[in-house]
C-alpha cells in the first residue's frame, strides 16, 4: 500500500486530510514561477492532519516526507514533528531536524525523511505532521510530499 499527499505549500483539503498553512506565495526566481510557503520567523508554519480510519487495515506503517528548502540561515533549530492522537490525547510524538545538514546559501536543498509510525488505535486516530519554528528562522519551502506505506493485515 502506497498512499500519496502532494502538498506543494498550498493550502489543499482532500478527502482523508486537511492542510493549513500561512505564508502561502508564489514567487518567481531565475524566471520560475515556484508555489512555496514563505516563513518569516512564524514558529508555526504548516500542519497536515491525516485521517487514520484509511490505515487500520495495514501493519508495519512507515512514512516518507520530502521537502525542498530555501535559506540564507542554518536552519538546526526547525523542525518536523509527528504525532498521533486519539479521543484521550496524544499517544506518539517524534521530532526532527528538517535540515540536519549545513544549507549552501542561495540554494534550493532537497531532503527526503524514512521513519516508522504505530499503528493507529482505532478510526478516531489523527495522524499529524507539522513544522516547528522553534529558532524562529526565515526561509522558504516547497515540494512538500507525504508518502505513507503499509503491509495488509
Amino acid at each position: 500500500m502506497e498512499l500519496v499527499y502532494d502538498i506543494y505549500g498550498t493550502p489543499c483539503h482532500g478527502k482523508g486530510y486537511s492542510v493549513v498553512c500561512r505564508g502561502e506565495s508564489t514567487i518567481t526566481i531565475d524566471g520560475e514561477k515556484i508555489d512555496c510557503v514563505i516563513v518569516d520567523k512564524d514558529p508555526y508554519v504548516c500542519g497536515f492532519i491525516i485521517d487514520a480510519d484509511s490505515l487500520l487495515k495495514y501493519r508495519g506503517l512507515y512514512t516518507e516526507l520530502q521537502n525542498s528548502t530555501y535559506s540564507d540561515e542554518e536552519l538546526n533549530d526547525v523542525f518536523w514533528t509527528v504525532s498521533l492522537s486519539d479521543k484521550n490525547g496524544k499517544f506518539h510524538y517524534y521530532a526532527f531536524r528538517i535540515n540536519g545538514i549545513p544549507v549552501k546559501d542561495g540554494e534550493w536543498r532537497t531532503d527526503i525523511y524514512r521513519f516508522p509510525i504505530p499503528t493507529p488505535k482505532d478510526s478516531n486516530t489523527k495522524i499529524q505532521i507539522s513544522i516547528w519554528n522553534k529558532g524562529e528562522r526565515s526561509f522558504i519551502i516547497k515540494d512538500i510530499r507525504i508518502k505513507l506505506y503499509g503491509i495488509v493485515h
